[in-house]
């Protein structure tokens, strides 16, 4: 199960971030989403985070979010196995 939130670090600086665990959320293991066109990216390395995951609003950042999450289930899909 993923976790997201929105991690604000400025004024009008959001960067949208998940985890994959509760164990990952606790320890403060946080993936920051970047969304460039119709690639999405994770990044750990806070600097990268800084870098390429940061938007200007929290709507934005619920964009990023709910993009990903889109990404994620139809990534979900497949492979699909069958019993003979």
């Amino acid at each position: 199960m993923k976790f997201y939130r929105i991690k604000e670090i400025g004024e009008n600086q959001f960067i949208p971030q998940q985890c994959d665990t509760i164990a990952d959320s606790l320890f403060n293991f946080w993936y920051g989403i970047q969304v460039d066109n119709k690639r999405i990216t994770t990044w750990y390395n806070k600097e990268y985070q800084d870098m390429y995951c940061i938007v200007k609003s929290l709507e934005e950042a619920k964009e990023v979010i709910g993009k990903y999450q889109a990404m994620y289930n139809i990534q979900k899909q497949y492979p699909k196995y069958h019993k003979l």
